[in-house]
């Protein structure tokens, strides 16, 4: 689970599914990474903040998308807020 900001370089891979519980800011001179691959979870009300200087990065391919999604939704990642099929 993420929030708050970014410091130095961050890797959010594929292999674990990530949701946003707070906003996630990325200041300057910080940068995140979205592996191919990567599920990215919102909850209600948060965001993904990039300030001038901050980078994101996030290449992903026709095989392995980065999904950025709504913590509701169970295409992408399961049903992560164990709501069954809603």
């Amino acid at each position: 689970w993420h929030g708050g900001r970014v410091a130095g370089t961050e890797i959010w891979g594929a292999a674990r599914l990530h949701v946003v519980e707070a906003d996630v800011v990325v200041g300057a001179g910080a940068r995140l990474v979205l592996e191919p691959g990567a599920v990215v979870k919102f909850l209600p009300g948060t965001r993904l903040i990039i300030e001038d200087g901050g980078e994101v990065e996030a290449e992903a391919t026709a095989a392995d998308p980065i999904v950025l999604t709504a913590v509701g939704d169970d295409a992408a990642g399961g049903d992560t807020n164990l709501d069954g099929d809603d």
